[in-house]
């Protein structure tokens, strides 16, 4: 009777974990579009950003041309253009820094998808074993049954 039950654990336990791995990898995937999400977001705040800047900074050189001429606007033109480059250059840094978070998650799922498939080569292989052993204490118990 015993032996009964724990046969019958035994078959359920490896459908259990491959559930339970299945839910941590759909966790996971959902997880990383969360994050995908989120710095696409990002991205598209700081564009905002940085056009809210690019119109404000025509407005005051558009003042500025209405008030006075000669140097200073040179020195205005000078300065937008500088700070737009430095923009430029901070939308470049955030966006290599998302590929490179983007790699890191593709790099991540890889490793537990390949962890996935080891797991379910190990359950696969316990399954033959407690397969063997059910049927060598079948062989047992049905030669001592046939001897008797």
């Amino acid at each position: 009777m015993l032996a009964v039950k724990e046969a019958s654990i035994q078959r359920r336990l490896p459908w259990l974990l491959v559930l339970v791995l299945v839910l941590v990898l759909v966790l996971v995937l959902v997880l990383v579009l969360v994050l995908v999400l989120v710095l696409v977001l990002l991205v598209l705040v700081l564009l905002l950003l940085l056009l809210l800047l690019l119109l404000l900074l025509l407005l005051l050189l558009l003042l500025l041309l209405l008030t006075t001429k000669g140097r200073l606007l040179l020195l205005l033109l000078l300065l937008l253009l500088l700070l737009l480059l430095l923009l430029l250059l901070v939308l470049l840094v955030l966006l290599m820094l998302m590929l490179l978070l983007l790699l890191l998650l593709l790099l991540l799922l890889l490793l537990l998808l390949l962890l996935l498939l080891l797991l379910l080569l190990l359950l696969l292989v316990v399954l033959l074993l407690v397969l063997l052993l059910l049927l060598l204490g079948k062989a047992v118990h049905g030669g001592d049954g046939g001897g008797a």
